[in-house]
């Protein structure tokens, strides 16, 4: 009976140890999370601070698509009492270059400092916005953040991350004299006259490589390499800025200006003064006055024989004529009821057939869809490219854009409502069009 009283006892002793111990654990805890909350209470202050703190804004190289894919376009950015005034190059959700939208942001935390702007601005939110890039697909997005994790900063450069794609942001400020839309309007004039899409690495007068422009992104594949390289870039008020230093012949180079005369991005970078980036021409370029004419158009035509639809030629008169100068063109006819959209493009000197809705046509609406044969894809699937076959006659062959979708022509479609919901049956159909100029 003595040894278990003893027994009783030492264990109530080590009870009683054990409660003053967990009491002592659980209040080093809650001093070590306040520290913690602390820290990063003050590191939200500091960075709302940094953000203030440049009274004629940032230069946000704000990057988009996944692994960089699509390069970066510049957006001016200041920073006031939890509102942000924005402006960027990019038309956005119709909002035209350069204009000033006003949002709200906030700094919070998450494990880490957080910026989020969180109300819609469409500068910045388009980016992110599911079904723009594949109608097929309806979640996939340009791959734009608007939300990101805070890596450095101090009041010469902010290094933030995107919280959902991971591209990296660089900020840094504004000279206080920078008049915003001259900023705007001279990266804007410099992406202009830079149209082309092929460019020479010049060393001097060596020529050391090429590099091809999708987007705002250059690419290029290393000699003795199986695999292209991609080479992010935003233009600036000047030039451009690549978004990590490339070598090139032993040097850094990652900042360039724009020279009109020679169509050239040289090298401002110290000791790569020599290297420059020439615009070239592509074989085969076609400037956008050689389209403009009255053609034969030589185009498949479904014709129904017994429970089937077999495609038949027919031969029709149409004129390409000019629609918005350097950029578009109207193919019309007598014998089609609504004009046909062409777009050009200017980088490559050729021109391309993109679906689309054409709007209202009596009692029903039009779209304009890619086809296969006697099938068809939806509106905002596939296109058709121009491959200039002969010059005399002056050819022009509408194919499949390359992108794997094997389409053979287009088709004028009815609908029976303005949200181009209720299909009605295709209007007019264009199966492997050839136009020959007359």
């Amino acid at each position: 009976m003595k040894k278990f009283k003893k027994y009783m006892m030492l264990a109530c002793m080590l009870f009683g140890v054990g409660i003053s111990l967990q009491s002592c654990l659980f209040e080093e805890e809650d001093t070590f999370e306040q520290s913690a909350a602390n820290r990063l209470t003050e590191n939200i202050n500091r960075y709302e601070r940094i953000l203030q703190g440049v009274p004629n804004g940032w230069l946000m190289e704000y990057y988009i698509g996944s692994n960089y894919e699509y390069g970066g376009i510049p957006i001016l950015c200041r920073f006031k009492d939890g509102r942000v005034e924005m402006a960027t190059t990019f038309e956005a959700d119709g909002v035209k270059p350069g204009t000033v939208v006003t949002s709200l942001y906030k700094l919070g935390s998450n494990q880490s400092t957080v910026l989020s702007f969180d109300t819609y601005n469409p500068l910045i939110h388009y980016f992110g916005t599911p079904g723009l890039v594949d109608i097929s697909n309806p979640n996939t997005t340009l791959g734009g953040d608007y939300e990101f994790v805070m890596r450095e900063g101090a009041g010469d450069k902010i290094v933030m991350e995107g919280t959902k794609y991971g591209n990296r942001m660089v900020l840094t400020p504004l000279p206080e004299d920078a008049d915003w839309k001259a900023y705007i309007s001279g990266a804007l004039q410099i992406e202009d006259a830079a149209f082309l899409k092929n460019f020479k690495i010049m060393d001097q007068a060596k020529e050391l490589g090429s590099l091809s422009r999708s987007n705002w992104t250059f690419s290029y594949r290393p000699e003795g390499s199986k695999e292209k390289i991609n080479v992010p870039f935003v233009y600036t008020s000047t030039g451009l800025k690549l978004r990590e230093p490339m070598e090139v012949n032993g040097v850094k180079v990652m900042n360039f200006t724009w020279n009109s005369e020679r169509m050239s991005f040289n090298c401002t970078d110290a000791g790569a003064e020599q290297v420059s980036l020439v615009s070239v021409y592509p074989e085969g370029y076609m400037p956008y006055e050689k389209f403009l004419g009255t053609y034969t158009l030589t185009a498949g035509q479904p014709v129904k024989e017994g429970t089937s639809y077999v495609l038949k030629p027919r031969d029709l008169t149409v004129t390409i004529e000019q629609d918005v100068e350097g950029e578009s063109y109207l193919i019309k006819s007598e014998d089609i009821d609504i004009p046909i959209p062409l777009s050009y493009d200017r980088g490559s000197g050729s021109v391309e057939l993109v679906p689309k809705k054409l709007g209202a046509l009596s009692k029903y609406y039009i779209g304009m869809r890619i086809s296969v044969d006697t099938g068809l894809y939806p509106v905002g699937i596939a296109s058709l490219i121009g491959e200039v076959t002969t010059e005399d006659p002056f050819t022009l062959v509408l194919v499949d854009d390359g992108t794997g979708w094997g389409a053979t022509g287009f088709s004028l479609y009815a609908y029976g409502d303005a949200a181009y919901s209720e299909e009605l049956g295709y209007w007019d159909w264009f199966d492997r069009p050839v136009f020959v100029k007359q």
